[in-house]
């Protein structure tokens, strides 16, 4: 090993870059987990350990990801691990690229570093999450795929990396089946060096594999079959219903269900509302006493409307599309798990600490939450993908790394217009990040160009399939639609004198979770705002009236009740 005094000034350069490159991800890394200690869990994250504590495992939430978790739990009990091992991931592939890059543009390399801190890629790095770990994951793999193709590697560390992101890969499928969409050109760029005959062969090998690897990961852990996948079938069936104004389920259904099937429980912020647990939990529940739920009979009624009324299933789905990009759920996810006999895990909000108080106020800062959002990430992807595009006949390494992350990110993103069963943000956590990767390589090969480049022939095929994938988002993300907002009136007239409290008045579908609101616009007249943000009054105060944009759905008004309530003539 040379001593330091013997390197050549670029060396030496180089070096210390790369030294200040790892510091800042290992001080990073530490930052976050000082933040979100233990971890944010969440509904999902809470079924998970209870399945780790109890033993007892369901299909409903990946089986891969739960005995990862496990496994880290036995080594470090609660979220902590799962959170360290997400950061771990993310931010030695970032000092890797970082590493990578430094002899190439010297300091800017460390520019890098700066990607998890970007609107929308930090969002979620302390919360214990599938999709989080999907992100981290894909990021891994696609790193080392490129490490694999860096000038100067031998081929035993060729076969070692390829090896290694292949695996990483098959990881993302088991933590996300439907993943499968974002993996497709990180395994054809992986294995681009075995030739395309062996590299498409290799890549339907891994495919037929992985969902094998799958069900035998349900029978190890004696999952109960929850058939999750249904999900994606009732929203689908729901929203059809609602387009056409009669119930599409199968079975046998009063009519008080089917008029509240389609007037008051199709919502394109997502199909929570059909499960047992939301406000028309009887679609679930009926489905499975009637042995509907995971039968072939709902996936022939599932395929028959969409196919009898291609249409219809694209106004809805786009609908939640729309949502997806402009306004998610969840952006961010700093929830209190509650109260729970099995474990108590919970970061210190009461009161926070200075980085736990750092985190959620950038988080929340109408910076992040603007520029944040899916709708940025897919123009970020047009912008970068059709740069390359356009003025590349020859792409070196970097080019095709990059292009490879874009078509990654940017194929994940408009695949939620058709499997998506929510428009929550963390669907798009993976798009982000590779995303933001591919598009700063982009820009730095646009900048630094060079006339002796040697390469890959870009080819028309390439080139076309590339500008096919730019022309389909251009016109999805263009096609993507509210529903047609048809605006209602209501108003609550005090008859007596004792007070009226109004909590609620809104579209009989919105999820409970998103909590009480007067839905649309309000002449409040006399009414006061009470400290919960609900309006009040008395007869004295006259009328309240809301517009409200139903979608053609049904409203639903909530009040506060007891003797010491007023009655009130609603209209």
């Amino acid at each position: 090993m040379r001593n330091f005094k013997n390197l050549s000034s670029t060396e030496r350069h180089v070096l210390v870059i790369n030294f200040t490159g790892f510091m800042i991800a290992v001080i990073a890394a530490l930052f976050v987990l000082n933040a979100s200690y233990p971890g944010y869990l969440n509904p999902d994250s809470v079924n998970q350990l209870t399945q780790i504590i109890t033993g007892k495992f369901n299909d409903w939430q990946s089986p891969f990801s739960t005995l990862a978790w496990a496994a880290l739990d036995t080594i470090i009990p609660g979220p902590f691990g799962f959170v360290i091992l997400v950061n771990m991931l993310v931010w030695g592939s970032i000092a890797i690229l970082t590493y990578l890059f430094s002899r190439r543009i010297g300091a800017w390399s460390l520019l890098f570093l700066a990607i998890p801190f970007l609107p929308g890629a930090f969002n979620l790095l302390g919360n214990v999450h599938k999709d989080v770990l999907l992100a981290g994951w894909l990021l891994s793999a696609s790193v080392f795929g490129y490490m694999a193709h860096q000038d100067g590697v031998s081929k035993r560390k060729i076969i070692v990396y390829q090896v290694i992101s292949n695996l990483l890969l098959t990881a993302a499928f088991l933590t996300r089946l439907n993943a499968v969409f974002a993996i497709l050109p990180l395994m054809l760029y992986v294995n681009h060096g075995l030739g395309w005959r062996r590299n498409i062969l290799l890549g339907l090998l891994l495919l037929l594999m992985m969902p094998v690897l799958h069900g035998a990961l349900l029978k190890l852990t004696q999952a109960e079959t929850l058939q999750p996948g249904d999900s994606i079938k009732t929203f689908h069936l729901l929203g059809l219903s609602y387009v056409e104004g009669n119930n599409l389920f199968p079975g046998k259904w009063s009519d008080e269900q089917s008029l509240k099937i389609v007037e008051a429980c199709y919502t394109p912020v997502q199909w929570d509302t059909a499960a047992f647990w939301g406000k028309c939990g009887f679609i679930h529940e009926e489905l499975r006493r009637q042995k509907i739920w995971g039968s072939d009979r709902l996936t022939h009624k599932w395929i028959k409307e969409i196919l009898r009324n291609p249409a219809g299933f694209f106004t809805v789905m786009s609908a939640t599309f729309h949502k997806s990009l402009y306004d998610p759920n969840s952006r961010s996810m700093f929830y209190k798990p509650g109260k729970n006999k099995l474990f108590d895990w919970e970061v210190k909000t009461d009161p926070p600490g200075i980085t736990t108080k750092l985190v959620q106020y950038y988080v929340t800062s109408s910076l992040n939450d603007r520029l944040g959002r899916p709708i940025v990430f897919a123009i970020a992807a047009i912008i970068g993908l059709g740069l390359l595009t356009c003025f590349r006949g020859v792409i070196d390494e970097h080019e095709l790394f990059a292009i490879a992350v874009m078509c990654s990110g940017l194929i994940n993103l408009l695949s939620y217009l058709f499997v998506t069963v929510s428009a929550e943000y963390r669907y798009f956590y993976w798009s982000g990040f590779s995303i933001y990767i591919g598009f700063a390589i982009a820009v730095i090969s646009i900048v630094s160009k060079k006339d002796d480049r040697q390469g890959y022939l870009f080819s028309y095929g390439m080139k076309l399939s590339v500008f096919a994938l730019i022309g389909i988002a251009v016109g999805l993300v263009a096609a993507a639609e509210r529903l047609p907002a048809i605006k209602r009136q209501v108003s609550v007239t005090p008859i007596d004198t004792k007070p009226v409290t109004v909590k609620n008045i809104g579209r009989a579908s919105t999820p409970n979770w998103m909590g009480h609101r007067i839905d649309g616009v309000v002449s409040n007249h006399n009414w006061n705002i009470d400290r919960d943000g609900f309006y009040n009054g008395t007869i004295s105060n006259g009328v309240l009236r809301a517009t409200v944009p139903t979608h053609g759905l049904a409203i639903e008004t909530e009040f506060r009740t007891g003797r010491e309530m007023g009655r009130v003539l609603v209209e």
